[in-house]
């Protein structure tokens, strides 16, 4: 099962939660009803292709997220990376008197670029 699938039958999970809500304290039309009814009760491996659209759709929304915090996450490593290759050359060219201020350095710039990207909302 792919992740795309397990997002999607989540979905489809918090819809029939949210649904079966409304079925229990809303007016909704005939129609409506028997459909959700159905819907609600059903398990997502006997919706149709057709009844599953609005999971997948809701699926990669969901992942889209995930990918966007992702690639946040992964600029700010890259600049942490990049911090440290810039650093490891000043310590061998300065010995150990300079090597503790100068990590220290790029430790702070790999945190704060992994703030940066944290305070965007890449927190996963």
């Amino acid at each position: 099962m792919t992740l795309r699938e397990k997002v999607a039958r989540y979905a489809h999970d918090v819809w029939c939660r949210w649904a079966g809500t409304i079925l229990n304290e809303e007016v909704l039309t005939d129609d409506r009803l028997v459909r959700w009814k159905r819907l609600v009760y059903a398990k997502f491996d006997d919706l149709t292709e057709r009844e599953k659209i609005p999971d997948y759709a809701e699926a990669d929304r969901i992942l889209a997220l995930v990918a966007e915090d992702r690639r946040e996450l992964v600029e700010a490593l890259e600049e942490a990376k990049s911090a440290l290759k810039i650093a490891l050359p000043a310590v061998d060219e300065h010995g150990l008197n300079m090597d503790r201020h100068i990590v220290r350095k790029a430790i702070v710039g790999c945190d704060a670029a992994i703030d940066a990207a944290l305070a965007k909302g890449g927190k996963g």
